[in-house]
């Protein structure tokens, strides 16, 4: 019996997936728990219409994301370390840079977005790789200097 899937079941498939199962399994589990819905011609009508909406949204995501990434490229971030005999104290963590580009930019990014996770510890310049979808991955630019005392 053929089915789609209303949550992800694992194993068998992801949301709005119309998977193959044994009438047993479909009756007895899968639509029985709300998880899946009989193939019928109305049923499939409503999951065209859902999967159209998803693609013309995720156009619309591709679009936004592409703004954020032209943003983060174009910033040079600057943080300033307090420093004694060449050696810095303190760090920039990756929140610091999350709430600092959400407070002076408005830009929002998720700290679990960065590829490196470290904290900053050192001066100069350092890249930070930003990974905004699976293909499309944005460069921000951090600039450390020596705090004056």
């Amino acid at each position: 019996m053929k089915v789609i899937l209303i949550k992800d079941v694992k194993g068998k498939g992801k949301i709005n997936d119309v998977i193959e199962v044994s009438d047993g399994y479909a009756k007895n589990y899968l639509i029985k728990e709300g998880i899946g819905i009989p193939t019928t011609p109305a049923n499939l009508a409503k999951l065209n219409v859902v999967l159209s909406e998803q693609a013309a949204q995720a156009v619309a995501n591709k679009a936004t994301l592409e703004e954020l990434k032209t943003a983060l490229e174009q910033l040079t971030l600057n943080f300033k370390l307090k420093v004694h005999d060449n050696k810095t104290f303190g760090s920039i963590s990756l929140t610091q840079i999350e709430y600092r580009l959400a407070k002076e930019f408005n830009l929002k990014v998720d700290k679990k977005k960065f590829l490196d996770n470290n904290n900053l510890t050192s001066f100069g310049l350092h890249y930070l790789k930003i990974k905004l979808a699976p293909n499309l991955i944005a460069t921000l630019k951090v600039m450390i200097d020596k705090k004056e005392s």
